[in-house]
């Protein structure tokens, strides 16, 4: 029970004064695939080598997953939370990676295309965060786009 009152407590400062249309926020995902399709449109039209677009898909998953998180009243457990923010940073390690390796990668900005999406990020993040109660985020070591395409 303190967890949940501390979690509302931190939500609804962060978020106090925003009001987040669900639909606006998560977009339509018409084939169910836990990515928006207007993000999924801009990687297929982009020069992406197949590898690194497959990856900005799976990334995607990712992003979608803090933002359903940013719009749902059911509150995270720790695993949770560190599962979120876990796959969050491998898809940043992982864009990274590409960048070094191919010279090219995905604009996490397109997927946080309005300035909604990009608020709920940032604060939806401070809140899982504060859910670990201080804990870090193990990452293993490892091909960080490997791992995440299995997440």
């Amino acid at each position: 029970m303190k967890r949940k009152l501390a979690f509302v407590a931190i939500a609804s400062a962060l978020f106090a004064g925003c009001v987040f249309d669900e639909n606006e926020l998560l977009g339509a995902d018409s084939d169910s695939n836990g990515v928006r399709d207007d993000y999924e449109e801009s990687i297929e039209q982009s020069n992406l080598p197949t590898y690194v677009a497959e990856l900005a898909i799976t990334a995607g998953k990712a992003y979608q997953s803090l933002l359903q998180q940013s719009v749902t009243e059911e509150v995270p457990t720790k695993e949770q939370a560190s599962d979120i923010l876990t796959s969050l940073v491998l898809a940043e390690k992982c864009k990274r990676q590409n960048q070094a390796e191919y010279g090219v990668t995905w604009k996490e900005s397109l997927y946080f295309n309005t300035f909604d999406r990009t608020e709920a990020k940032f604060k939806t993040q401070a809140v899982l965060l504060s859910m670990l109660e201080g804990d870090d985020i193990s990452i293993p070591d490892g091909n960080s786009c490997e791992m995440l395409m299995n997440i």
